[in-house]
Formats: structure tokens, sequence, C-alpha cells
């Protein structure tokens, strides 16, 4: 009996071994590949006319396989699938995907580009706030085009914090108040919103 056991359960496992093996192709797709910036402004002139004058256009993405990789590809992904399929699932359009997978081609770069932060440790990333929900990038000039920080902020402090954070706006109108709304100091003063390993994403332990 258990020898018949054994051996079902053994063609079993080959049975879906095999179903996961001819499905694998079609659930994973053709390896996508870089295509490069002139491919995409045959589409997207403009953007890339942006792009040309921004500091995104100095910026060098290192592939696994040790590439160099510059241009439209080092924020939106490899883009043959793209050519192959012009609509926006074949491409990373930071409108409908996942705020997780938004924020990590943001990190690629920027992850190494600044020791402070630390994104994955932070209560934005747990309750999946993405980068480009407080850095406007989606059909943005303002992001194509952006030489400062301050281009492509969706709104200054504290009203771009207000959009999550509206309890805070009553409380800075209490007798007792951090001068937030008189303009002597932000919310970042006090909060890293980038991520710590501090309760509240404080900047100090203290």
């Amino acid at each position: 009996m258990r020898d018949r056991t054994r051996r079902r359960n053994w063609i079993a496992g080959w049975q879906a071994l095999t179903l996961i093996c001819l499905a694998a192709p079609a659930l994973l797709g053709a390896v996508r590949t870089y295509v490069g910036t002139e491919t995409c402004a045959q589409c997207h002139s403009d953007n890339a006319k942006w792009l040309a004058g921004s500091v995104h256009a100095t910026a060098v993405l290192k592939t696994k396989d040790g590439k160099k990789i510059t241009g439209c590809e080092t924020c939106h992904g490899p883009g043959s699938a793209h050519i192959e399929d012009l609509t926006p699932k074949t491409i990373l359009t930071f409108q409908n995907e996942p705020a997780a997978q938004r924020s990590a081609a943001c990190l690629q770069c920027h992850a190494s580009l600044d020791a402070r932060l630390n994104l994955r440790s932070g209560d934005h990333d747990r309750r999946k706030v993405a980068c480009d929900q407080c850095h406007t990038v989606t059909g943005s000039k303002a992001f194509h085009a952006m030489r400062a920080v301050g281009d492509v902020m969706g709104r200054a402090e504290p009203a771009l914090c207000y959009r999550c954070h509206a309890e805070k706006r009553a409380s800075f109108a209490l007798p007792c108040h951090h001068p937030v709304k008189e303009g002597f100091m932000r919310c970042t003063s006090c909060h890293e919103p980038h991520g710590t390993f501090t309760r509240h994403q404080l900047r100090t332990r203290n």
C-alpha cells in the first residue's frame, strides 16, 4: 500500500513539474532587453527632449551583467516588449503598478546615491506609499526636465504632508503646537520621510 501511495505521489509530482515547465514561457514571457533612448524618442519625442537637459540625463544604471544603461530605460526598464506591444502593460509607466514596484525603480539608483535613504525600514514603505506619491512623475514635463528636487515636489510642506496626515493640520491649530503653520519649522525638521530606524520616523532617537 505504501509503495503504491509513493508511486502515485511521485507521478503526481512529475505531472505538476511538467505543467510548470510548459507554462513557464507564457508566465515569464520573453526576456526583455534594452532598446535605447533613440528608439523611445520615435514616439516620445517631447519626453526625450526634456530628458536631454535634466539631471537624469546623466544617470547610469548598471545591470547585473555589467552593462551601463542611460536615458529612458534607467527608470522605465527594458523597452523591447513595449516595442512589440505599444500598450502601458508592457512598460513601467508609474501609473497603475504596485507601490513597491514603482519605488523599486527609483531605488535602483537613489538607494546607493544617498546613504540616508532607509525607505524599506520606514512607515511609508510599509503602508505602500511610493516615491511618486510625493515626487510627481506621472506624465510630468517637470519630472523629465527636472534640474532640482524642488521641480518634482507635488506641493511644498506642510501641504504635501497634509494630503495623508490631515489630522496633523488640526493639531497645529491648538494653543500649544509646533510652529509649522507659522513657517518657523517644517514636518521634515523632525521627521525623515525616506525612512529611519526610529519611532515615527524621527531624525533622532532623543
